[in-house]
């Protein structure tokens, strides 16, 4: 079964890789790294189509009912606690693979442009690993917070590259004074 593009979006420390501290992140909130995602998960280039998100529970019960009920995007969650049924959704996966193939299979298969995964740290480390995964979008914090999740190593998997629709210069947040970069790397030929 062929499945839309696969694309995994996280923020990470420069350093440790960082990606949570106590279900949430470890930086304070960084207004245009969240309009950048959520754009980046909510746009497709067909207006006829929507796109696919893989997000775990903890991320989950962190959305407001207005993003669970999004109609540009089409969300699978994660957990191995979730009622299937569990309302605003898809569906409820037990697995990375019966999430793909839960975006992947169904009457509106061929409305899905993309599948983003969002996290958390299993989901990103299906993503290295799995081939079918070709990009990575992530915004470098360039600070190191104190984190208890971490994204997985990836580097011997993708190299960074340049793309025209994403500005990579090092911006700063008005607020908190945290620098950061948005970054895409593909995953590399001989994988």
């Amino acid at each position: 079964m062929s499945c839309a593009p696969i694309v995994a979006v996280a923020a990470i420390c420069n350093g440790h890789k960082g990606i949570g501290k106590n279900k949430d992140l470890p930086w304070p909130f960084l207004k245009e790294d969240h309009e950048f995602y959520t754009g980046l998960c909510k746009t497709t280039k067909d207006p006829k189509k929507k796109n696919g998100i893989i997000t775990g529970r903890v991320g989950w019960e962190g959305w407001s009912e207005e993003k669970k009920t999004d109609p540009k995007i089409t969300t699978v969650v994660i957990s191995k606690s979730l009622p299937k049924d569990e309302p605003h959704c898809r569906g409820v996966a037990r697995s990375f693979e019966e999430a793909i193939n839960m975006l992947s299979s169904g009457p509106d298969k061929d409305k899905i442009e993309t599948i983003y995964n969002i996290g958390g740290r299993l989901n990103y480390e299906h993503s290295v690993s799995d081939v079918r995964c070709k990009k990575l979008v992530l915004t470098r914090i360039f600070q190191d917070f104190e984190s208890d999740v971490y994204f997985p190593d990836f580097e011997h998997a993708f190299e960074r590259v340049s793309d025209p629709e994403i500005d990579d210069r090092i911006r700063e947040d008005p607020s908190s004074k945290i620098k950061f970069r948005f970054e895409v790397w593909v995953r590399k030929s001989d994988q």
